[in-house]
């Protein structure tokens, strides 16, 4: 118990404050008077409709059930001093739904037994002490009932009993396990939550047609939990009428799904399942990833990348024919059982095949985005195979070289010359048979990155290439682009946004961004309305039609290259709404992308210290510094250590004004803060995976941290995190892979960590692929709870990770 203090209210204030409940001379009494001589005998699992109410001396009436595997919901009821006041249709409704839903839960009775009037007020006691009857009685009932130190606790009230909330909330013996609070028809006690130690995820429900609903006070209340260090999240939610008569507009119990799934989100995060591929040998081409994933309607977990040598995945072993392989894996939801596999392989030994990214569509279809240096057959041939022939150009005359260099050591990697190679880009079916499988490429080196898909059932997609005649295929012939696209020999390497359409894999559209040296896209992402984004990182210049993006001179060094950052945000029409850059004379770039339900836009990526943003002015042709809300101009980002780069997450409006900026970062160390995936879930929860070490903070535009996330022991070495945030840009949870303390053990970088988010049965399912480098073990950490995991005696390795919330 946390001992506190402030002003105390008078209680008739409370009840003006809090809005009262109806009088108990409305309630018909149910309730069984037997009490209950022994813990729980056999009553933990009692039916809840019809209403059985129980006597536990000395702690008074009582509903409960505890056999749920969830957590715990402790329930206040309103005016009245009584938990009969559980007997009502919708409030009965709500039990069994919180019962349905796999949470137990306790509703007690508070000790006044007051009749309701002004004279002779009931309820729960205001007291602000840490003696409050009330609270002392609540917490015996739990004792009584064994609720262990390690469960989660929710605590759900409605009006008189939504005021107490608050009370009970930093009073209880039980805090440390209260993980989100519902306050229903009440906005809680101000005195209360402006307190420094309340801190706890606050829902608001209330209707807006309660004629005691005062606004001013809820957006008191609200404001006072959002300015807090870190900021606690809050809802205002409008009560739709589940169960009971429109007229009784201050019923409480309306809400319950809300109320539900705003604790669910709040409930130790559960590993699902985590399992490791093992290399049997020593990697020398360090080409073993997880690059792509994504999730199916049913929960099945795909992932893609590339791998060689030979290694061991959960039941199988593999051997790459080839340098380098690609595969195509399905994982059961509830087991990480290998369903389906899909080998892409040259019978070349010199062939390098490469899987960059991969989307499920609402169907269950997966596509992938890749590139290939040999001949490959996608497919299962006793089903069906495509063929794809490579552009054998690029090597031809360098032939014998490759072969020799190949045979005096083949641990060796090839010399560049030997591994150009064509894009490929195919669509499965759910068990990983091929539909169709396209090509796209010319005599050099060609490739991509990432793929999207909008809800209109287009592919987006990026590529990279270096040919002066880069042109899609159709099988293994060359074909024009579409009608009106304007397509020029590339320079070092250009960048493209392609547009495909998923039934049958035809190029609908294509944009170039070209200039002198090279362009590479790191992020695509589509809405619903067929808008698409861009994020890049570049050299020199990146010019899209008529817009060119100048770099910054370099000013800093290290191991990462000198480049900047571009985005552009393209109309479903390929026309060009505004654009976007970063820049700090160091390493800088929009990495990933994604739009919510709303067609806000959320960006991710890394910039060096001193980094400043701009936008391109369509009068003036420049790229003018971005500006606040306020139109003042954001000063060049300070950030700790003068060689090193932060992640910064950024959410436009779809104008493109920056209605939030936040930064993970604060060491100084080079090789920290690495920019990785983004990912919109459809409740518009922000994903943000990054490799970071030491201290890692989420700050403000200004610098101000807004939320410490993790402070580890530095030990040298990359840590993998993914971050929550909710549409405001307010922390929600994170977890983290950290490698163990000896020195040659480390996470691979951001690059490495995928992931992918689907809500199925009102459950947001997080699918992750991380790779750990070196030897050691590994710890996975998911809020309440710590994961060990030993990896193997080889360099490389990667895990795929289901949770659930």
């Amino acid at each position: 118990m946390r001992p506190f203090i402030f002003i105390v209210l008078l209680f008739s204030s409370v009840l003006v404050f809090q809005n009262c409940g109806s009088p108990s001379s409305y309630l018909a009494s149910t309730s069984t008077e037997n009490p209950i001589d022994t813990p729980l005998d056999g009553d933990n699992n009692i039916s809840v409709a019809p209403p059985e109410l129980k006597i536990i001396p000395p702690y008074g009436e009582v509903y409960f059930y505890l056999g749920g595997d969830k957590g715990v919901i402790v329930c206040f009821h309103g005016t009245g001093g009584s938990a009969e006041g559980w007997t009502k249709d919708d409030k009965v409704n709500f039990l069994n739904d919180m019962k349905q839903s796999g949470y137990s839960f306790v509703c007690p009775s508070s000790l006044n037994r007051g009749d309701g009037t002004v004279q002779n007020p009931s309820g729960w006691n205001p007291s602000a002490t840490a003696n409050n009857p009330d609270v002392i009685n609540v917490d015996g009932l739990l004792n009584y009932f064994k609720i262990s130190a390690t469960t989660p606790l929710f605590v759900s009230g409605y009006s008189n009993g939504g005021g107490f909330t608050s009370y009970f909330s930093l009073l209880t013996s039980f805090q440390a396990q209260i993980k989100a609070v519902q306050i229903s028809n009440a906005t809680g006690i101000t005195a209360v939550l402006t307190q420094p130690d309340y801190t706890f995820p606050t829902l608001f429900n209330f209707a807006t047609c309660d004629g005691t609903y005062d606004k001013a006070k809820y957006d008191a209340n609200t404001a006072a939990l959002n300015s807090k260090n870190p900021p606690v999240p809050y809802l205002m939610n409008n009560i739709t009428f589940l169960y009971t008569d429109p007229t009784q507009c201050h019923d409480f119990m309306n809400t319950a799904p809300t109320s539900l799934t705003f604790f669910d989100r709040f409930l130790p995060t559960q590993n699902k399942y985590l399992t490791f591929s093992k290399p049997i040998n020593s990697d020398t081409n360090v080409k073993n990833e997880a690059d792509g994933i994504g999730l199916d309607a049913q929960g099945n977990l795909f992932m893609t990348g590339p791998f060689s040598g030979q290694r061991s995945f959960v039941e199988e072993q593999w051997q790459s024919v080839g340098l380098q392989d690609a595969y195509v894996i399905k994982l059961s939801p509830t087991t990480g059982k290998l369903l389906k596999k899909l080998i892409i392989s040259s019978a070349d030994i010199n062939g390098v095949e490469n899987i960059y990214d991969a989307v499920v569509d609402q169907q269950g279809n997966i596509y992938i985005n890749g590139s290939f240096s040999r001949d490959i057959s996608i497919g299962d041939p006793k089903v069906k195979a495509i063929s794809l022939e490579a552009n054998k150009s690029c090597y031809k005359d360098n032939l014998q070289k490759c072969i020799d260099a190949k045979t005096n050591d083949p641990a060796k990697p090839l010399p560049e010359q030997c591994v150009c190679t064509d894009q490929f880009l195919a669509k499965l079916d759910n068990n990983l048979n091929v539909i169709w499988a396209k090509k796209i490429g010319g005599a050099r080196d060609d490739g991509g990155n990432e793929i999207a898909m909008t809800d209109e059932g287009t592919l987006v997609l990026s590529a990279m290439s270096d040919s002066v005649d880069y042109k899609p295929w159709s099988g293994n012939t060359a074909t024009a682009w579409p009608t009106g696209s304007q397509i020029t020999a590339c320079n070092e390497k250009d960048g493209f946004a392609l547009r495909v359409n998923a039934t049958d894999g035809v190029v609908k559209s294509v944009l170039q961004i070209g200039g002198p040296k090279n362009q590479q896209i790191r992020a695509i992402a589509g809405d619903k309305d067929g808008n698409i984004l861009v994020g890049l990182e570049y050299d020199g210049t990146a010019t899209l039609g008529s817009v060119q993006i100048p770099a910054m001179a370099a000013t800093s060094t290290g191991y990462r290259p000198i480049t900047d950052g571009a985005l552009f945000y393209i109309g479903a029409d390929n026309s060009l709404k505004w654009t976007k850059s970063v820049s700090s004379g160091g390493y800088d770039n929009f990495r990933a992308a994604g739009f919510d339900s709303s067609g806000n836009i959320y960006v991710s990526g890394v910039h060096a210290n001193l980094a400043t943003f701009k936008t391109y002015n369509t009068t003036t042709k420049q790229m003018d510094v971005e500006v606040r809300s306020d139109k003042t101009p954001i000063a060049p980002i300070l950030i700790d250590g003068a060689n090193s780069y932060n992640q910064f997450i950024i959410k436009y409006t779809a104008s493109g004004t920056i209605s939030w900026y936040r930064r993970l970062g604060l060491s100084d160390l080079m090789a920290s803060q690495g920019g990785g995936e983004l990912d919109v879930s459809t409740d518009d929860r922000v994903y943000i995976s990054g490799g970071f070490r030491n201290k890692l903070t989420l700050n403000n535009l200004d610098g101000k941290i807004v939320n410490t996330v993790y402070n580890l022991v530095d030990t040298g070495v990359d840590s993998t995190v993914v971050v929550v945030l909710n549409s405001a840009g307010l922390f929600q949870e994170s977890l983290y892979y950290k490698g163990t303390n000896n020195v040659d053990d480390k996470l691979g970088n951001s690059a490495s960590a995928v992931i992918t988010t689907r809500i199925i049965n009102g459950h947001t399912h997080l699918g992750l692929g991380v790779v750990l480098e070196a030897t050691g073990a590994l710890d996975v950490y998911t809020n309440d709870n710590t994961y060990n995991f030993p990896t193997s005696n080889n360099s490389r390795e990667f895990s795929a990770a289901l949770y659930v919330k």
